[in-house]
């Protein structure tokens, strides 16, 4: 099946469009998010997508989650194929980077007269402060359970002291 030309035109067009607007409000160069596809949001990397011909009329939010540990690669890549199976798409699709093979949270945004820079950077904005609230509660949950651990130790020690009578 071929792709009209004006409709390819259309489609570079919109996603030039939608991405200078994102550069504007994020305060990046245009000219290299265009190039680069690629941004940082709270610390979080997002990268823009444009699948062109196979995927026309939508840009492609991708949200790096970071590197997959090689030891559990195998049951994650499982976790991620049952939740895009679970969860609705709106909640987004879990994939891979081929570039770098981190796991990605993606959404993909259909380009309609809503669709602006502001819609896209609002959805960026509240993504990345969601996983940056998530790593955090993970991180004092690690915290936690060390503490606990700690505690536990000391405890057995203690209760397992032998008494010194005089």
């Amino acid at each position: 099946m071929e792709i009209n030309d004006d409709i390819v035109a259309a489609h570079q067009q919109r996603y030039a469009e939608l991405v200078t607007e994102l550069a504007e409000i994020f305060q990046v160069d245009a000219k290299m998010l265009q190039q680069s596809r690629h941004f940082i949001v709270n610390n979080v990397h997002v990268g823009l997508v444009d699948h062109g011909n196979w995927d026309m009329g939508r840009i492609t939010l991708a949200f790096d989650l970071g590197p997959v540990p090689t030891m559990r690669a195998g049951e994650i890549y499982r976790n991620m194929l049952e939740q895009n199976l679970r969860l609705p798409t709106s909640f987004g699709v879990f994939g891979i980077i081929p570039e770098n093979g981190h796991a990605a949270l993606l959404y993909h945004h259909d380009f309609s007269p809503a669709l602006n820079g502001q819609v896209l950077a609002q959805h960026v904005d509240e993504v990345s402060q969601a996983y940056v609230s998530l790593e955090s509660s993970f991180e004092q949950a690690q915290r936690n359970k060390r503490a606990d651990g700690q505690q536990n130790q000391i405890r057995h020690r203690l209760m397992n002291k032998p008494v010194v009578s005089l």
